[in-house]
């Protein structure tokens, strides 16, 4: 049995844009930062780069039951 050490880091600076209640944009630039070595195999790496976002909430109308949750809400993300 061995015991590996890790280690991760992960800094990101993201600024939003609502353009109403629904639609959202986001834009930024991320760090990650990985450090792992386990028996011998060793992954030490950085990933960098920008980060684009769009945000789109949603209300979900659920109908029948018991009416104890007449609407549940919801987003959808896509980040490229």
């Amino acid at each position: 049995m061995s015991f590996g050490s890790r280690c991760e880091h992960l800094t990101s600076y993201v600024s939003y844009y609502s353009f109403n209640d629904r639609f959202t944009v986001s834009t930024g630039y991320k760090v990650l930062s990985i450090n792992y070595d386990s028996d011998g195999h060793v992954f030490d790496t950085m990933l960098k780069g920008p980060v684009l976002g769009l945000t789109y909430r949603f209300v979900l109308r659920v109908t029948g039951g018991t009416g104890r949750f007449p609407k549940a809400t919801g987003q959808a993300f896509l980040d490229i």
